[in-house]
């Protein structure tokens, strides 16, 4: 596996003495882009961020909340080496104090982690969240690094022109970051490779990394699945009918095309399960963890888990799926993306499996 490479001392100490400006026009060059859903080009972060004036902070967004996805835990697991020289890079070009977030279901693994900074001679220092999802977004995330309760910020001001402490900062997915010390040094490097976290319904459940441009199908047949019914696309990403899209190329522009988000590439495979019974956990999970700042989010959320309830249940109306569908939409106007995830997901189910939701109402 590609992510999986190392590098040598030597090569790390050359990067350590190039200028900043040259490794960030490489980074651009190579087309890097964000692992941890959101696809904003890499290298412009950084050029931002090192654009903005005061002390400057670099973050690694270890906090990986999405269900079903697991692919940065695999990482820290298997190459933290590599991650932490991405870091340490980014710190150099950057000028900045650096910063690991780690999702507090991962506290287990920060004596690994100190162990290793501590190996290898860097400075950087390691924040565990408390199990919050909202934490994954950038600016919730910073409010929980300051000892705030996690809830997303207004923007603008992005993080990269005032972030935490109200200086400059730039926040990177672990992925992306693990990704820095081999497109500086390896020749063959391939930006079109990507980790996929495959679960659910499959006897081979695990990290598969595979480049852009795959089918569905075939992506999914590498886990060996028993049956495919659907494929959640995490919890925000969508629900895709499989033999409707089984011949579909996965890409971020291919899935966006056809309403759904490819996102941090987490797949859940569904077998015979209701998908109404799905949504209804589904639901369940972004009540529990929205943050209840803005009213569409924590009052339309919590409508749309109760009404799920009732149609699940078999007691739901004609009426209760136009409900559902108006809630959905409405939860596009939610201050932060989990709101909109929740709604879109909703969205999407309503769609492809309308018929799901007619017989189990009256």
């Amino acid at each position: 596996m590609q992510i999986l490479s190392r590098i040598s001392h030597k090569e790390f100490k050359s990067i350590m003495k190039t200028d900043p400006q040259k490794i960030i026009k490489k980074i651009k060059e190579s087309g890097l882009t964000g692992r941890g859903g959101a696809e904003f080009p890499t290298g412009l972060k950084w050029e931002f961020t090192r654009k903005s004036r005061g002390e400057r902070v670099l973050i690694c967004n270890a906090d990986e909340g999405e269900p079903g996805t697991f692919k940065d835990k695999f990482i820290i697991e298997n190459n933290l080496s590599t991650l932490l020289q991405g870091i340490a890079i980014g710190g150099h070009v950057l000028n900045a104090e650096c910063f690991i977030y780690l999702r507090g279901e991962y506290s287990y693994l920060r004596g690994k982690i100190e162990r290793m900074i501590k190996k290898l001679g860097f400075n950087i220092k390691i924040v565990t969240g408390a199990g919050a999802y909202i934490c994954g977004e950038e600016t919730s995330l910073l409010e929980s690094v300051e000892g705030k309760r996690g809830a997303p910020r207004q923007k603008p001001p992005y993080p990269t022109m005032e972030g935490l402490w109200k200086r400059p900062t730039c926040i990177n997915n672990v992925e992306t970051l693990a990704n820095i010390p081999l497109l500086l040094t390896k020749k063959d490097w391939d930006e079109k490779k990507r980790l996929f976290s495959l679960s659910g319904n499959v006897k081979k459940p695990g990290v598969y990394e595979l480049p852009l441009g795959m089918k569905l199908k075939d992506i999914l047949s590498l886990a060996e699945p028993k049956k495919i019914k659907a494929v959640c696309l995490g919890y925000s990403g969508g629900i895709i009918p499989f033999d409707k899209f089984k011949n579909l190329v996965v890409s971020p522009k291919s899935f966006s095309d056809k309403s759904f988000m490819l996102g941090s590439c987490a797949m859940i495979v569904m077998g015979n399960r209701s998908v109404v019974n799905v949504l209804k956990n589904i639901a369940e999970f972004f009540v529990h963890e929205s943050c209840g700042k803005c009213i569409p989010c924590r009052e339309g959320g919590f409508k749309i888990m109760e009404l799920l309830k009732k149609v699940d249940s078999g007691k739901g109306r004609k009426k209760d799926i136009k409900e559902l569908k108006d809630l959905a939409e409405y939860l596009d106007v939610s201050f932060c993306a989990l709101g909109k995830g929740y709604g879109f997901t909703i969205s999407s189910a309503l769609k492809h499996f309308k018929k799901e939701f007619d017989g189990k109402c009256r």
